[in-house]
């Protein structure tokens, strides 16, 4: 196996909760099949010949230098996709995903110009990860680009291929589609490839669509841990309207009817005492 170049772009800018460690954990692999590997750093006004490497990385970055990036990066649109065509390998996280849409809003309300590449638009956001992960990634076309890649360069090892993967899970209704959702799940687990549900991730296009909550709900129904920090559900579990209610209960003069995500959490704390006297 030749020598794999990686490009690190914006690596001084975008380089958000440490997020250098997937390039680490990359590399461990790299070292473990016998490959040679080297890795580039690139930013802004840099030149680079992106036909010189196999894989590009991108990581999240603090809103500010993504829109920084996003300046630098509509420049270099026609070098990008020529490198999408020749199936480059593009690794991108976290908010960075939204350089490859049509366009993304800033936190100060400013509209911001993507490559294009997908017909989508998206909102500045910072994702964390953590027990079975929904995320809003519109780029899950982005992520079935990587791994069909990866699977089609002969510069990767065929058991680095047969570990990666994107699955979609259609269904006639939505009860049917919340069952075999749970059935994926399950089945991934029974697999033996994931060692445990940090290892799951949903990629789609809002968290805080009622279809999206409402398999998160079916999933913790089921015994299936979710995080999903944008989803807005926290209010909702029923252990936290619960302790909320009991806590109303005793400091009453604390109770702000004005606050929606209370409503029900006395209700929720009186079945509670009245099931356990």
């Amino acid at each position: 196996m030749s020598k794999v170049r990686i490009l690190w772009l914006y690596d001084d800018l975008l380089d958000l909760y440490g997020d250098w460690a997937n390039l680490l954990a990359l590399t461990k692999g790299l070292d473990a099949m016998g490959a040679a590997w080297e890795i580039d750093h690139k930013s802004l006004g840099d030149p680079a010949d992106l036909s010189e490497y196999q894989m590009v990385y991108i990581g999240p970055g603090k809103a500010r230098n993504l829109e920084e990036a996003a300046k630098d990066f509509i420049g270099r649109k026609e070098e990008i996709l020529a490198a999408v065509e020749r199936d480059t390998v593009f690794l991108v996280t976290g908010n960075s995903r939204l350089l490859f849409g049509k366009s993304f809003t800033g936190p100060s309300g400013e509209t911001i110009p993507g490559i294009g590449l997908f017909d989508y638009t998206g909102e500045e956001s910072r994702i964390v990860g953590g027990a079975v992960t929904f995320c809003t990634p519109a780029a899950a076309a982005t992520g079935a680009k990587v791994f069909a890649a990866i699977k089609a360069n002969p510069q990767f090892s065929p058991a680095l291929a047969n570990r990666v993967s994107v699955v979609r899970c259609d269904a006639p209704d939505e009860g049917s589609w919340h069952e075999r959702m749970l059935q994926l799940v399950g089945d991934i687990q029974r697999s033996g490839q994931f060692s445990d549900l940090n290892q799951i991730a949903f990629l789609c296009s809002s968290v805080r669509s009622p279809k999206i909550q409402g398999l998160i709900s079916f999933f913790e129904r089921n015994g299936v841990p979710v995080n999903a920090p944008r989803a807005n559900m926290f209010f909702r579990r029923e252990e936290v309207r619960t302790a909320l209610g009991c806590l109303m209960r005793c400091f009453p003069s604390c109770d702000n009817p004005d606050m929606d995500e209370l409503d029900g959490c006395c209700m929720a704390a009186d079945e509670a005492l009245a099931a356990n006297p």
